[in-house]
C-alpha cells in the first residue's frame, strides 16, 4: 500500500525567520580533513568523541575542539571526483566483502585525497592523561544488509572486521596514552552504519580502572541523495528515534529530537535541507528581464519529488511555468542530494503580484494488515 504526502512548502512571501536561519541538528556532515576518534572522561563516566583538527563539517572548517558522539558523522562522498576504490586479486584481500574487480568504499589512512575524512584515534585528551594503555573494541555494527566494515593497514593488518560477525577477542586495537594512529576505514557497500565501540583505560599496573561505549555514525554516498525518506530519517536520528513517528516521522517538529521546536518538519527538512534559504532575482534574455528564484531542493532521492511553482494571486491556482536555468545549478556536498537551482518565468509578467513557492511529494511504502 502506498501512501503519498503532498505538502506545499516555502511560502517563499510567508517564510518564518527561523526557517531561513541555520538550525544545529544532531549528526552535522564531517565530509574532510582531520578528526580522530577516541575517549574522555568527565565526572568518572569513560565516552567516546570526536577529537577536531581543522576539519570541515557542514561545508566549512570548524574550530570547535571536540563533539559528542551522537553531534557528527563521517560522510564519505565517492562520486566522479573521488571514485571508489577497486578490490585487487588475491583471496587475502576477501575480507574487505567484495569480489576482486569491485568496488569498495575507504577512509584511507595517508590522508589521501583531500575531498575525504582523514579519521583516526588517538588517547590525546586530558582527562586520561594520568592513564598508561588503552584498549577500543568494536562490539556492535548496524548498516545496509550485506554491509561489511573493516579497519586495517594492510591485508596482514586487519584489526577490525565484519565480514564473519564481531569477535571483541579479535576486533580491537590497543593505544597507548598519547598515541595517535591511522587505518584505513573500509565499507564495502553505500549507505549508512553504526559502529560502538567500548573504551577501555588501564593504570600502569594493568588494572583495569573506567569502561565505556560509544556509538559513532558513517554515511557512505556515490554523490547522489538517499535512497528513500526511511534512508535519510535512518542517517539524521539517533538510534533510539529513527523508529519512533513521534519524532522522525515525516510529520514531526524537526526540532524534537533535539529538543527545540523548529516549527517546520521532518519531510520539509527531508525535502529542502536544514538551511532551506531564498532568493529572488532577474534574468536577461534578449533585453527583456523574467522574474526568478533561487532555492534549495533535494534531488536524486527516492520517492522525492521537488519543484517550484509561481501564482499572481494567492487564492487561485498554482502553476509550474518555470524554466530552470541549468548553468546556476550547485550541488551542496555535505548534504546528499540538495541542490541550488534558478528556476525564471517562461514569459514576461504581467502587471501586478508575483508569488513563488516550492514544492514536494513524498511517497511513502506503508505495508498492510
Amino acid at each position: 500500500m502506498r501512501k503519498r504526502l503532498n505538502f506545499r512548502s516555502l511560502s517563499l512571501f510567508l517564510i518564518l525567520p527561523a526557517f531561513v536561519q541555520a538550525e544545529s541538528f544532531d549528526y552535522r556532515a564531517y565530509t574532510d580533513q582531520h578528526m580522530d576518534i577516541g575517549p574522555k572522561l568527565e565526572n568518572g563516566v569513560l565516552s567516546g568523541y570526536w577529537k577536531n583538527d581543522f576539519a570541515v563539517i557542514e561545508g566549512v572548517i570548524d574550530l570547535t575542539a571536540e563533539f559528542e558522539a551522537h553531534e557528527l558523522r563521517a560522510v564519505g562522498i565517492f562520486d566522479s571526483d573521488t571514485p571508489p576504490y577497486i578490490r585487487n586479486s588475491g583471496s587475502q584481500w576477501n575480507f574487505l566483502g567484495v569480489g576482486a574487480g569491485e568496488p569498495f568504499y575507504a577512509f584511507p589512512s595517508g590522508g589521501i585525497p583531500d575531498t575525504l575524512p582523514y579519521l583516526g584515534f588517538s588517547t590525546e585528551h586530558p582527562s586520561v592523561g594520568a592513564y598508561e594503555d588503552f584498549r577500543i573494541t568494536l562490539t556492535a555494527m548496524t548498516g545496509p544488509q550485506g554491509g561489511v566494515f573493516s579497519l586495517y593497514t594492510g591485508a596482514s593488518n586487519v584489526f577490525m572486521n565484519t565480514l564473519n560477525g564481531i569477535s571483541p577477542e579479535e576486533d580491537y586495537i590497543d593505544l597507548q596514552v598519547g598515541d595517535h594512529a591511522h587505518y584505513n576505514w573500509a565499507f564495502s557497500l553505500p549507505g549508512t552504519y553504526d559502529l560502538t565501540f567500548l573504551f577501555e583505560v588501564f593504570d600502569a599496573m594493568g588494572t583495569l580502572s573506567h569502561s565505556g561505549s560509544d556509538t559513532f555514525r558513517f554515511h557512505i554516498t556515490t554523490g547522489g541523495g538517499y535512497d528513500n525518506y526511511e534512508h535519510w530519517r535512518r542517517t539524521h536520528f539517533h538510534p533510539d528515534d529513527f523508529e519512533d513517528d513521534a519524532i522522525s516521522g515525516s510529520e514531526a517538529d524537526a526540532g524534537l529530537a533535539v529538543g527545540l521546536p523548529k516549527h517546520f518538519t521532518n519531510a520539509q527538512r527531508f525535502a529542502f535541507g536544514n538551511n532551506p534559504t531564498v532568493e529572488f532575482t532577474e534574468v536577461e534574455i534578449d533585453s527583456v528581464l523574467y522574474p526568478a528564484v533561487r532555492l534549495t531542493l533535494r534531488k536524486d532521492t527516492g520517492g522525492l519529488n521537488t519543484f517550484p511553482e509561481v501564482a499572481t494571486d494567492l487564492l487561485g491556482s498554482w502553476s509550474d511555468d518555470l524554466t530552470e536555468v541549468e548553468s546556476e545549478r550547485k550541488r551542496i556536498r555535505h548534504d546528499p542530494g540538495l541542490e541550488r537551482r534558478l528556476y525564471r518565468l517562461n514569459t514576461p509578467p504581467a502587471d501586478g503580484p508575483l508569488f513563488f513557492r516550492a514544492g514536494a511529494e513524498i511517497v511513502s511504502e506503508i505495508s498492510a494488515d
